[in-house]
């Protein structure tokens, strides 16, 4: 398995910089997850509230912050206004904002895991957690995020029903809300990538 890391500056698209790194899964949890090859409801948000009322410890997918602060610091500054969709219960946010980082919004679908995580993290006001749907970001204004990361929420969709059409909907939103200049940050993982 190979996880890797693209960044799309919002002006040049199609140019893709980062590195491929192989890595083994971390937990046997995200092994299972990964290696599924059937269809799941993971563009529905009663999946995921069912997932994270039976597992609210944080889980953070791919890779932890560590790995990535050295590709951030290329793509973002710290008074930059990040988005980072698909949160979950991941560490990235909190960690992002322990690194100086002053504006970090958090989204996902889950109304059971942005409620833990706006209560886990009411004592940052740097850091908010809102629920929302990656496909329909209309309470955002367009050209308002100087970056967006994407650690596995494009990966789920591909995986769910509707693919092409979640998928498409996300990316549309996503170079929506983007800044010119802006930067989509996404970290996936694949098997068989040949870069």
């Amino acid at each position: 398995m190979y996880c890797g890391c693209f960044c799309f500056p919002k002006q040049r698209p199609f140019i893709s910089t980062a590195t491929l790194t192989e890595f083994e899964l971390e937990t046997e949890r995200e092994r299972e997850m990964t290696s599924s090859t059937a269809t799941h409801a993971y563009g529905e948000p009663s999946y995921w509230d069912q997932r994270y009322s039976e597992d609210p410890g944080p889980f953070d997918w791919y890779q932890k912050y560590k790995t990535l602060a050295p590709l951030f610091d290329v793509y973002i500054r710290r008074s930059h206004h990040l988005l980072v969709v698909g949160c979950g219960n991941s560490t990235l946010g909190e960690e992002l904002v322990s690194d100086g980082y002053l504006d970090v919004v958090n989204i996902d679908i889950s109304s059971v895991v942005v409620e833990a995580m706006q209560k886990k993290h009411e004592d940052k006001p740097e850091l908010k957690y809102i629920k929302m749907d990656v496909r329909d970001m209309s309470a955002f204004e367009s050209s308002s995020f100087d970056a967006v990361i994407d650690k596995g929420t494009l990966d789920s969709l591909m995986c769910g029903q509707n693919a092409h059409h979640n998928t498409s909907k996300m990316l549309e939103e996503v170079g929506r809300i983007l800044k010119d200049n802006g930067a989509y940050i996404l970290v996936f993982v694949t098997s068989g990538f040949s870069g």
